[in-house]
């Protein structure tokens, strides 16, 4: 967290964060960057997943993706489906700490 704790979550935790994140909680006018961890907004508010490309910062690889498409809707529906399988212990069997 901002270079100042060290991440102790499991791979399971991070998956199961990860999905939570991007199919409840993701607001689509950012911008997602691996490279700056600050908050920057797309310059395109029809794009579902706009991503900052970390060579290229012209290129977005999301671009593809509409809001509100049908793929877009498949796909968010495929990571809810996933992330409820997960939670129910249907696909990965892992201990969430406390």
């Amino acid at each position: 967290v901002n270079g100042k704790e060290t991440n102790t979550d499991t791979v399971g935790e991070l998956l199961v964060k990860f999905l939570e994140f991007y199919s409840y909680n993701y607001d689509h006018k950012f911008l997602i960057s691996i490279s700056n961890s600050e908050k920057k907004t797309s310059s395109s508010e029809h794009i579902a997943f706009p991503i900052e490309d970390p060579f290229d910062v012209e290129h977005n690889p999301g671009k593809h993706m509409k809001l509100h498409s049908f793929q877009c809707d498949l796909f968010l529906n495929c990571m809810k489906k996933h992330l409820n399988r997960i939670m129910n212990g249907d696909i990965l069997k892992f201990t969430m700490k406390k």
